[in-house]
């Protein structure tokens, strides 16, 4: 596939290139971008701007999800078209910040080992791209939608330069305690660190997922604009590997229409069904808004219930 052909109709190159050489995909769409991105983004208030070479990608991958051969599930559709996800405002995520019945602590950080103590709870780890949203939805988690929280939010792709501990309260069968231990890590990809810096952090979370005992599962941030990227599928193929339990999240998904989405969920479906992923399982995968709060609340209370399944299982009382 030529450079040309990938210019000029990029969403049928793609999948051109799927078919023949699944593993050079990234390159071209690097110089493609290179070429074509254009000079204005659509950042909303306190969002993080993207190196040129994401917001090419976001461009190739739009005109992706705009083709009409690109496969969806109708069903979903369907879904997502009754859902806040097609109004961009969520009734049950607004009752919910009201009630605020979820809190926060914040525990420490570390980088070389030097990890807090959870005290005794269970940890759920949060990765992705430097610009997918994980300290937000911490946030978010709190009900702090706007960008302000216990987690800082900057600008500068690559802020979150430690992991960072926060500890989780949130009423539960009539009982209001901790919950569990959330870890925000550094992300992979672009970021303002130099490349020592970030290969410390690659060493500290792969150091950290490979020895930290509390650790309950990982939360994979994907983008949905942007799909699953090669660090995405490195990142999944280790889970994989190491048999840690893992959920892949969209995020940003208010910045796509419900058709885009339903299209950026089904293929995402698909490659984790590839890479042998227990999330591919899962048809209905995490979609969520940190901006307008949608699939926020549903997937604050998927987490605590496989906390409490994890609790109960370990024989210790909740209640």
């Amino acid at each position: 596939v030529s450079m040309e052909h990938l210019a000029a109709r990029p969403s049928s190159a793609l999948r051109a290139l799927h078919r023949s050489r699944p593993g050079c995909l990234w390159t071209p769409v690097r110089q493609l971008a290179r070429r074509t991105v254009a000079e204005q983004s659509h950042l909303r208030s306190g969002e993080r701007s993207d190196s040129a070479d994401t917001r090419g990608w976001r461009e190739v991958r739009h005109d992706f999800l705009d083709d009409d051969e690109t496969p969806f599930d109708r069903g979903l559709l369907e879904r997502l078209k009754r859902s806040g996800y097609a109004t961009g405002y969520s009734q049950k995520s607004a009752c919910w910040r009201k009630r605020g019945d979820a809190d926060g602590q914040y525990l420490g950080c570390g980088l070389d080992g030097d990890f807090p103590m959870s005290g005794g709870l269970p940890e759920v780890a949060i990765v992705g791209q430097s610009n997918s949203g994980k300290s937000s939805l911490l946030n978010s988690f709190l009900g702090s939608l706007g960008g302000d929280g216990i987690a800082p939010v900057s600008s500068k792709a690559g802020w979150t330069a430690y992991l960072s501990f926060f500890r989780l309260s949130a009423e539960l069968r009539g009982s209001t305690e901790p919950r569990f231990v959330l870890v925000d890590m550094p992300g992979y990809g672009d970021a303002v660190a130099d490349s020592a810096m970030r290969r410390r952090w690659r060493h500290a979370i792969r150091s950290y997922m490979r020895d930290r005992k509390e650790l309950l599962s990982v939360l994979v941030l994907v983008d949905a604009e942007r799909g699953l990227e090669p660090e995405d599928t490195d990142m999944v193929r280790r889970l994989v590997t190491r048999g840690t339990p893992h959920n892949v999240v969209l995020t940003k998904c208010d910045l796509l229409t419900p058709l885009q989405l339903a299209k950026c969920h089904h293929l995402v479906v698909h490659e984790l069904g590839e890479l042998g992923s227990d999330s591919a399982v899962d048809t209905n995968l995490p979609m969520v808004s940190v901006h307008t709060g949608v699939g926020v609340h549903e997937l604050w209370e998927r987490l605590l219930v496989g906390v409490s399944e994890w609790t109960e299982n370990q024989g210790i009382s909740i209640d």
